[in-house]
């Protein structure tokens, strides 16, 4: 086993590994009064804490990297963001590489009892700047994502890949926001009726053609998905 450093300038006592530190909060918990058993359960319930959100860290930055990655793929080609993010991506996952392979066990660092403050663990120095190394990469690639394009380039992007699926997706959803306004208008009708069967009709024969309306672009909507795979539900 690893034998403690201790860094008495600074307050801290630099714990190798989990257990490390579990004795070294422990004993600092016993110093201050509290009694051995109750001092050892503390101890190992907070390192413990400690070391889930430190995991906890790990994963909510490599969720984060794989969600902004897939956005920098689905960004067109014509997009004159792509090239800036994905350079930017490139770099983010070597950060986040750096930090999701430091081991949390090994990276905790007790704060010693000074002037009647309780001591405390805390994740160390590495840790922590890690971290927040891979979290800025990642932001900077958020803030290239939402930075508005420039005006005034010029589309080069594939017609059948990009701009095609971009206008079928534009022309199904202007068909559901017109179908649900006919939706809305006919309900209003029917109930503003007031036994005025001319009115009435009129309602009926709108939500009529509505709904077949309604069934035809469904079925557009479904043969047009199986045939070309576009996703319609990729708001650009």
């Amino acid at each position: 086993m690893l034998v403690a450093l201790f860094i008495t300038s600074f307050g801290y006592v630099f714990a190798a590994n989990k257990s490390e530190a579990i004795s070294e909060y422990a004993a600092e918990l016993v110093s201050i009064g509290m009694e051995e058993d109750m001092a050892n359960t503390k101890a190992a319930s907070d390192v413990k804490a400690l070391v889930d959100s430190m995991k906890g860290g790990q994963s909510s930055v490599d969720y984060g990297f794989n969600t902004l990655e897939e956005r920098v793929e689905n960004l067109l080609k014509n997009d004159l963001r792509r090239d800036q993010a994905v350079n930017a991506l490139e770099s983010a996952e070597k950060k986040k590489n750096t930090f999701l392979g430091l081991n949390a066990e090994n990276e905790i660092f007790v704060q010693e009892s000074i002037g009647g403050a309780p001591p405390r663990v805390m994740a160390g120095d590495n840790f922590s700047l890690a971290r927040e190394d891979a979290e800025d990469s990642q932001s900077r690639i958020n803030r290239i994502l939402i930075a508005p394009t420039r005006p005034g380039s010029v589309p080069t992007g594939d017609i059948v890949s990009d701009f095609i699926p971009q206008i079928i997706r534009q022309l199904f959803r202007f068909t559901w926001v017109a179908v649900l306004f006919a939706f809305t208008a006919s309900g209003i009708m029917l109930i503003v009726a007031h036994g005025n069967d001319e009115r009435l009709t009129k309602a009926k024969s709108i939500l009529y053609f509505t709904l077949i309306g309604f069934a035809f672009v469904t079925l557009a909507f479904a043969i047009t998905k199986a045939v070309t795979d576009i996703d319609f539900f990729r708001f650009i």
